[in-house]
């Protein structure tokens, strides 16, 4: 993968997540971050096997780093709404190999996959005669609701991911990679949530915030609730 894929050609574009901020941001382990991001190694008997990375075109998948970037940031939530509804390890990752090779690198963030994606699963179920699968994958609107937590916020810009609304599209905090490395920040300010909400507790008061560092009481507030409901 070349650390310049995002749309707009600039890695400072593609947002840059350490494995911390993707396990706050997805509620995952770091190590199980880990683990899909670079693979693992694990002894079975005498023999020492590898699992191959979920997500091959991850910004840690094509570096000796194991950072993420935006998209690999959407894609670890995607894996995960499939992995909570039972989906086994190699059905997702043939079909993730199948849905590259279809849609091209970061598939899972493609708009087309909230559709197309269905049949790619179906069928790769029915290969590993997974029957309990291809049942789970008969239907778009069963298929939809699998995806229903991942797709909660996101906003798209022709096929691609633009930016993600963890709280809503009502609400002003934004994960932008084109803007402050993709940290949460809120979107008309411009002011990362953590530096709100920890002047929030220092000051005392909402409105002090607001006032010392020019941006709404909205603006702080919802940087609060943010931050309490993604606290590390």
């Amino acid at each position: 993968m070349n650390l310049t894929t995002h749309e707009s050609g600039s890695l400072l574009n593609c947002g840059f997540y350490t494995l911390q901020e993707a396990s706050r941001l997805t509620r995952l382990t770091s190590s199980r971050i880990r683990r899909w991001l670079k693979g693992y190694s694990y002894k079975r008997g005498a023999t020492i096997r590898h699992s191959a990375p979920v997500l091959r075109e991850s910004l840690a998948a094509s570096s000796e780093i194991a950072e993420l970037n935006f998209l690999d940031l959407m894609e670890m939530r995607c894996v995960h709404a499939f992995l909570s509804e039972g989906v086994t390890w190699p059905v997702l990752r043939r079909s993730v190999d199948r849905a590259t090779a279809q849609f091209g690198d970061h598939p899972l963030c493609r708009h087309r996959f909230q559709t197309d994606g269905r049949r790619i699963f179906a069928d790769v179920a029915a290969k590993a005669h997974e029957a309990q699968l291809v049942d789970l994958f008969d239907s778009q609107a069963v298929f939809r609701r699998i995806l229903q937590p991942y797709l909660h916020g996101l906003e798209y810009d022709g096929d691609r991911i633009l930016r993600w609304w963890p709280l809503g599209e009502k609400a002003s905090v934004v994960l932008d990679p084109g803007r402050c490395l993709g940290k949460p920040i809120v979107a008309r300010e411009s002011v990362p949530t953590l530096v709100l909400a920890q002047a929030v507790r220092v000051e005392g008061t909402v409105q002090r915030v607001a006032e010392l560092y020019e941006v709404g009481v909205k603006s702080v507030r919802d940087a609060m609730r943010f931050e309490t409901e993604f606290a590390a």
